[in-house]
């Protein structure tokens, strides 16, 4: 693949539904990280150029990701992760800023367990990942919010 990104996320409904603003939502992403990615010099040392992030919009939480190998001939890692779709499909008609912050607390915690793998510098991403509140895990939860950030 001919890019010079970073961090490449991606989108799989595994539930069927229609959400408006996810698309903007994973390019906000994309800078976002890429710029922490960058910043934080946490590629340094990595087997792998960029890491691209399959997000799953699934039955439930689970962000701790799948590992689909690295690349040689792409020099990427691949990963996965599910979020619980109904808790993105509410956020994406109720609060695209809640939305936004769902998507950055899965990347961050990926990237931060990828990082603890290969013995990244995730410092940086730790210290981001503690200004957020966990993602909520039930329609009920993410109601009762205002915002995820603390």
């Amino acid at each position: 693949m001919g890019h010079n990104r970073k961090f490449v996320p991606s989108g799989i409904a595994i539930v069927e539904e229609r959400m408006q603003n996810v698309g903007n939502s994973l390019v906000k992403l994309q800078n976002k990280i890429e710029e922490d990615i960058v910043n934080s010099s946490y590629l340094d040392g990595a087997p792998f150029t960029w890491i691209g992030m399959n997000i799953r919009f699934g039955h439930k939480n689970k962000r701790a990701p799948w590992y689909q190998g690295l690349s040689k001939k792409y020099g990427d890692l691949t990963i996965a992760i599910e979020i619980n779709a109904d808790i993105l499909i509410w956020a994406d008609r109720n609060n695209v800023s809640m939305l936004d912050d769902i998507f950055t607390i899965a990347a961050l915690e990926a990237l931060i367990h990828v990082g603890k793998k290969y013995h990244l510098k995730t410092k940086m991403l730790e210290k981001e990942r503690s200004q957020y509140r966990d993602i909520p895990n039930s329609l009920d939860e993410i109601r009762n919010l205002d915002s995820l950030k603390l």
